[in-house]
C-alpha cells in the first residue's frame, strides 16, 4: 500500500491492534478471519524520505486460503479498509500473510 491512506493506519494503531481479528471479505457474504499477529517497522524505500513504511503479519485458517490481492478489510476500532496481502507462509494450523505499507510524508 502506498500513498495516502486512512488517518488511522498507522504503525502504532497496528500494534494496538495486534492479537485481534480483521474481517477479510471474498464477496460481499463471506469474511475470512485473521488475527494480526505482529506489526513492524522496515526501512523506508530510497526516495521516500520522511515516509513511514511498516508490515503487517497476519495468521488465518487453513481453509480457504486466500490469494495475493486486495481485498475489503473490516476492524471493530479502525474501521473499513481495502487491504492488499500476500501469502508467505502456511504451518499446521493455517496461513501467515503479510501487508506492506510505505507511506508517504503529506504534502500540503
Amino acid at each position: 500500500m502506498s500513498g495516502p491512506a486512512h488517518p488511522q493506519l498507522t504503525l502504532p494503531a497496528f500494534q494496538g491492534a495486534l492479537q485481534t481479528e480483521f474481517q477479510f471479505g471474498l464477496t460481499a457474504q463471506q469474511f475470512v478471519p485473521l488475527v494480526l499477529v505482529e506489526a513492524r517497522a522496515r526501512r523506508s524505500p530510497t526516495g521516500s524520505a520522511g515516509g513511514e513504511s511498516f508490515s503487517l503479519l497476519f495468521h488465518g485458517p487453513a481453509e480457504p486460503p486466500l490469494v495475493q490481492r486486495t481485498y475489503p478489510c473490516a476492524h471493530a476500532a479502525l474501521g473499513t479498509f481495502d487491504l492488499f496481502i500476500v501469502p508467505v507462509g502456511r504451518d499446521r494450523h493455517g496461513f501467515h500473510y503479510e501487508a506492506v505499507f510505505n507511506l508517504q510524508p503529506q504534502k500540503h
